[in-house]
């Protein structure tokens, strides 16, 4: 059974090995890494949601199969 869709999860499409890429769903915001290092000021409100958010994207991938070893 496969998991279902979170809004804190971005749904992988598949792989290519030539180059080697994951290919996910289009955000149109671009990905977090790039807004977290655009040094853009943050105050703590919004640092305090990024954190539940990704916690709560993690707590669904933990119900599932998925191993994440890394998250950046």
């Amino acid at each position: 059974s496969s998991l279902k869709s979170h809004l804190n999860v971005v749904t992988f499409m598949g792989i290519t090995d030539e180059p080697l890429c994951i290919i996910t769903e289009f955000c149109a915001n671009g990905s977090l890494i790039s807004f977290l290092l655009s040094k853009k000021p943050l105050d703590m409100t919004f640092k305090l949601k990024i954190i539940s958010d990704v916690a709560a994207g993690l707590m669904h991938l933990s119900k599932g199969i998925y191993i994440n070893t890394k998250l950046f």
